[in-house]
């Protein structure tokens, strides 16, 4: 079955990445630590076998961090992240069997996480991958289920119960993988024991 994998990224500028980091640790440190990130998320989705595609938020950076030779890379689009992710979603799964989107932002995620995410959609609809802080750093599906994107109050504790909702409410299985922890503000850097 031909897999993707979709992370999102932001075009690696002060003050627009890593906001709420940034403001106790500064926007240049932010930065830094943002860059540190991402470096650890390909070493991790780059070791699993299936295409990985880099969207950007804004312009298509050409032999950046993503080097051009082993991502695809594409724009994000959409009103908010919920329509930034259906619309990635909706594009890919018109070409590929399985599509998980990965954050960036996740220290303790390995390529054995995203491995089993894959696995687990041969038995399950949905699989999610939650935050100790109520979101989610991974979410799969094989084919689009537009009702997890819309009317979600994203960057809030309540992202991932309202999808488990969803998903019950509209009769779909789901795989719930392990709690990982992402990085938002200064307090989540103490599960970064490698930077």
């Amino acid at each position: 079955m031909s897999k993707a994998i979709i992370t999102f990224v932001k075009n690696p500028v002060p003050g627009t990445v890593k906001t709420r980091l940034a403001k106790t640790i500064g926007n240049d440190r932010a930065l830094e630590i943002y860059l540190q990130l991402s470096a650890y998320t390909k070493r991790i989705i780059k070791a699993v076998d299936a295409d990985v595609v880099i969207f950007y938020a804004a312009d298509i950076q050409e032999n950046d961090l993503w080097t051009d030779d082993d991502f695809i890379k594409k724009l994000q689009y959409g009103d908010d992240l919920g329509a930034r992710m259906q619309h990635a979603f909706e594009g890919l799964l018109a070409d590929y069997d399985k599509v998980l989107i990965v954050g960036s932002d996740c220290p303790q995620l390995t390529e054995d996480h995203l491995n089993v995410a894959f696995d687990s959609l041969d038995e399950t609809d949905i699989v999610v991958g939650p935050t100790y802080d109520g979101g989610y750093y991974m979410i799969g599906m094989k084919e689009v289920h537009s009702f997890l994107f819309q009317d979600i109050a994203w960057s809030t504790d309540a992202v991932f119960s309202t999808t488990l909702e969803r998903i019950f409410a509209n009769n779909r299985t789901v795989t719930q993988l392990e709690k990982l922890s992402d990085v938002d503000v200064e307090d989540d850097l103490k599960y970064i024991d490698w930077l």
